[in-house]
């Protein structure tokens, strides 16, 4: 718990541990401690401001499948994996990043079909004109600038979470993405110090009580 706090102020690399689940059991504690009464802060928002969760789910196994096993895996790989840059987890990234475009396009979602498109683009252009060596130089370099933002954007990505008034959900987005933003710092850690797989796991179990709460 120490550990994180201290890398919350000053994240950086260092080596990848074994898996500590003990301190990940902590963490998700933590993050529950923290969230339910955030949770609480959204749903006050999102009642008085006539603002809708849109994210509300129907009990299936393709529900189960995707919330709580697919969409940790993605997630993690295109938000954190290339925390810590390497061939494999360009790979990866460029992987799943084609797979979630083709399906986005298949579900006639144009929006996601843009921005997976632009985000593939851009990586490809810097991967061929920098270089692997030479782009994992940058990432290590600006390793703090990269946890924060891919936070944020981890969070920011949920506001579409959220539909009715455009202007409010706007106004309102910081306070209704705030859990969001808390996971996105605790997965990024656990990323960094024990490896893509664990916040892969740390993920899916945090994913599961979610779940539950979103069901019908």
């Amino acid at each position: 718990m120490i550990d994180f706090i201290e890398f919350l102020k000053h994240p950086t690399l260092g080596h990848v541990r074994k898996p500590d689940w003990i301190e990940m059991l902590k963490l998700f504690l933590m993050y529950l401690f923290i969230a339910v009464p955030l949770g609480g802060i959204v749903l006050f928002v999102s009642k008085t401001f006539n603002i809708e969760h849109a994210d509300y789910l129907t009990f299936s196994v393709k529900t189960i499948l995707i919330a709580v096993f697919i969409a940790p895996v993605y997630e993690e790989i295109l938000f954190r994996g290339l925390l810590r840059l390497s061939g494999v987890t360009a790979l990866l990234f460029v992987v799943t990043g084609l797979c979630l475009l083709t399906v986005s396009f298949i579900n006639g979602k144009t929006m996601s079909v843009i921005v997976l498109t632009i985000i593939l683009l851009g990586f490809a252009v810097l991967f061929f004109k920098v270089g692997l060596s030479r782009l994992q130089m940058l990432a290590d370099k600006n390793f703090r600038s990269l946890y924060y933002i891919s936070s944020a954007l981890f969070g920011l990505l949920h506001v579409f979470n959220f539909s009715g008034d455009v202007i409010m959900i706007a106004v309102f987005s910081v306070i209704l993405i705030l859990p969001q933003l808390v996971l996105g710092l605790i997965l990024g850690f656990v990323r960094t110090r024990y490896g893509l797989k664990s916040s892969i796991v740390f993920h899916m179990i945090v994913n599961f009580p979610v779940m539950l709460a979103l069901l019908k």
